[in-house]
């Protein structure tokens, strides 16, 4: 049998709501290279709608064939994402 740490539960965020405690939990399952490529898309989504900041890029890989996701949020544009897919595909 595998050995389990035991984990403490993180109180949820001051600001941002289900989102927010969404976001925290993706964080630590990152930490623990636990997140999928899928997951890390939603995460990057997520981070952008509750920055601060007028503008945002951000680009992750994701899925199976691979590819890269780009987030960009621009004053004006709102925000914009755009998935390349990397490598061949039978």
């Amino acid at each position: 049998m595998g050995h389990q740490r035991s984990r403490i539960p993180s109180p949820a965020p001051a600001a941002g709501g289900a989102l927010a405690d969404g976001l925290g939990f993706a964080r630590d399952l990152a930490r623990h290279r636990r997140l999928s490529g899928d997951a890390r898309v939603e995460a990057l989504l997520a981070t952008a709608r509750l920055s601060p900041r007028l503008l945002r890029l951000a680009a992750t890989l994701a899925g199976r064939p691979p590819r890269l996701v780009v987030l960009a949020r621009v004053p004006g544009l709102g925000e914009r994402a755009l998935s390349v897919l990397l490598g061949r595909t039978s």
